[in-house]
């Protein structure tokens, strides 16, 4: 439940409401969303990498890139490349979500901060999971955890003040 696009070739409007084609298209998007939670669920990461890159290309197709869903299907390829273990495919198209995020919705929303959050908690898995790794690279990757979490957090805290339990 991103917002939308403030982009006007992005726009949803009255017209695309009783487009079936645009109807159509938008109740795929949901079930391939819910096909992806359902695949994440049950572990099986490749089904969902698949489904997910599907997802990105209808997204584009409906959306383009500018576009809340178009940046969500970003970070849930970016989700499934870091529970394959693909660290690298991972950061790539995670920071690709990030970017998204940050020029559709800005740097102070709920989706820009879970963004963050992901590719922190990326950071720190690599740190600690990824044996090739030397005490300077590891540091490395914990400091830019560190970093990407604190920013997660101050987002976090500015959206629903200090006294909330989350």
């Amino acid at each position: 439940s991103d917002d939308t696009s403030s982009d006007q070739n992005n726009e949803t409007t009255d017209e695309d409401d009783d487009n079936p084609f645009t109807q159509k298209a938008e109740e795929r998007i949901l079930e391939m969303q819910s096909h992806i939670r359902t695949h994440y669920r049950h572990a099986a990461y490749n089904e969902a990498l698949e489904t997910s890159s599907q997802l990105l290309d209808a997204c584009q197709k409906l959306f383009g890139d500018s576009h809340p869903a178009t940046a969500s299907a970003y970070n849930n390829i970016g989700l499934m490349h870091k529970a394959l273990g693909r660290v690298d495919d991972s950061r790539t198209i995670s920071t690709r979500s990030l970017e998204r995020y940050g020029d559709i919705v800005g740097t102070d929303h709920a989706s820009y901060d879970s963004a963050l959050n992901n590719l922190g908690n990326l950071d720190r898995a690599q740190a600690h999971m990824d044996e090739e790794l030397d005490a300077a690279q590891r540091l490395k990757l914990n400091q830019s955890a560190v970093q990407y979490l604190d920013d997660a957090l101050a987002i976090r805290v500015a959206e629903l003040g200090d006294d909330h339990p989350n």
